[in-house]
């Protein structure tokens, strides 16, 4: 809807929500790029940050929310649908 929009015509403008925004706006969920697999993603790069004695607060919360969807029963959706797992949050 109208978040959508502002994102898309301001600094939140990307590849990546262009691509998405349709998908979005009619909560399509099915699969590019699984939750689960870029849960699994995060979860090395954290890893490495905490090797490293490196922190990274976004990738924490990004980890934590993609965990979050996956835990939810959204693993095997696209990784899009971490806005209904965000949606679910602020609900």
């Amino acid at each position: 809807g109208a978040l959508l929009e502002v994102l898309a015509e301001g600094g939140g403008k990307s590849l990546v929500l262009t691509a998405k925004k349709q998908k979005l706006q009619d909560r399509d969920w099915s699969p590019h790029f699984a939750v689960d697999t870029i849960a699994k993603d995060l979860g090395y790069v954290m890893a490495l940050a905490m090797e490293s004695g490196l922190e990274s607060r976004m990738g924490a919360s990004a980890a934590d929310l993609f965990r979050t969807a996956s835990q939810a029963g959204l693993g095997q959706l696209d990784f899009s649908a971490v806005a209904e797992a965000a949606r679910r949050r602020i609900d």
